[in-house]
């Protein structure tokens, strides 16, 4: 006569077999498991990008014309545009990648050198060089040209489009220890 086997709980489950308790096997029965949700690689979370300009804030005019009709952009607005460009990018993190989604400008700050005329005003130039600010009321408007000059550097370099922007906070124009631009942008 011949001996039986015994197989073991293990391979009986590898085999897809549970032993009953009456001695008999049957096929076993699996449960499902909840299923586990799958978060995507790209969330919803907003990016920060922050960088500072260096250089006199300027107002970009509109593009001109000759008598011929020749449209042009006068060099000295194209030289400060390769300018902030050039800033930018070497500001920008390595591993920066451009938003395309949405973005908006969180702080934008346009900080200008003193007038000659805050050296008469008693204690007006130490408070600057402590690093105090002082609003500009004088233009250019802050609305309008100063800012394109800026956003329009920011263009395929930070966003896609300038099209993607759909707010601005903290604008501000001041006088303060020296001509730059201070930039804060969040987007995806």
């Amino acid at each position: 006569m011949a001996k039986k086997q015994s197989i073991s709980e293990e391979t009986l489950l590898q085999m897809g077999l549970v032993r009953n308790s009456d001695g008999s096997y049957s096929k076993a029965k699996t449960v499902q498991q909840p299923r586990e949700k799958i978060i995507p690689v790209a969330s919803n979370e907003l990016r920060k990008v922050s960088f500072t300009l260096f250089g006199e804030p300027m107002a970009k005019q509109s593009v001109r014309a000759t008598k011929s009709g020749h449209f042009f952009q006068p060099k000295k607005y194209i030289d400060r545009e390769k300018d902030y460009r050039r800033q930018i990018t070497n500001q920008l993190p390595k591993d920066f990648q451009m938003f395309t989604e949405e973005a908006r400008i969180t702080k934008l700050h346009f900080i200008y050198a003193p007038l000659k005329a805050f050296h008469k005003i008693k204690g007006r130039m130490e408070e600057i060089r402590e690093g105090k600010l002082f609003p500009k009321t004088t233009r250019p408007d802050v609305c309008d040209n100063l800012k394109k000059l800026v956003l329009d550097s920011m263009s395929e370099l930070v966003y896609s489009d300038d099209s993607i922007i759909w707010g601005e906070d903290n604008v501000r124009k001041f006088f303060g220890t020296g001509g730059c631009v201070i930039i804060e942008i969040e987007g995806k």
